[in-house]
């Protein structure tokens, strides 16, 4: 976690230097602006929703790891990625009860579902089966 910490602030300072320099080198013309704010506020406020300080604030709130989680769900290191989560989620397993009710009534409607696909996968793998012993048939006739 250490090694991520230190690559992950060194990307951020890059990146933080980055929408710095962008933000100076394009003119805002505070005139425009509808609220009348000034150029300094404007540029505070993007640098406040800038991809940077999202970054930065998704790290704090843990939603950068749910963001990994999806994004590379396959090439990560399980051990690390559940523990950011687990460190980062406020509610426990324990904190959130679902009625023995609603529990069975899920259940129920799953293994329903799944009897339903494998009825289906077993008439689509027959399908199957007789075109290629269709196939097999006219292909020794001729």
């Amino acid at each position: 976690m250490d090694l991520f910490k230190v690559k992950f602030e060194i990307f951020h300072g890059i990146l933080v230097e980055e929408e710095s320099k962008r933000l100076m080198s394009t003119k805002i013309n505070a005139e425009s602006c509808e609220r009348g704010a000034s150029e300094l506020e404007i540029q505070h406020l993007c640098l406040k929703e800038s991809f940077s300080s999202l970054m930065r604030k998704s790290m704090a709130d843990g939603k950068f790891w749910y963001h990994e989680l999806i994004r590379e769900s396959f090439d990560f290191d399980d051990e690390f990625l559940w523990k950011q989560i687990a460190e980062s989620s406020t509610l426990s397993s324990s904190d959130v009860e679902i009625p023995q009710v609603e529990l069975d009534s899920f259940v129920a409607s799953k293994m329903a579902e799944l009897r339903e696909y494998e009825g289906a996968y077993e008439a689509m793998m027959a399908e199957a089966e007789r075109a290629e012993a269709g196939t097999v048939k006219e292909t020794n006739q001729e």
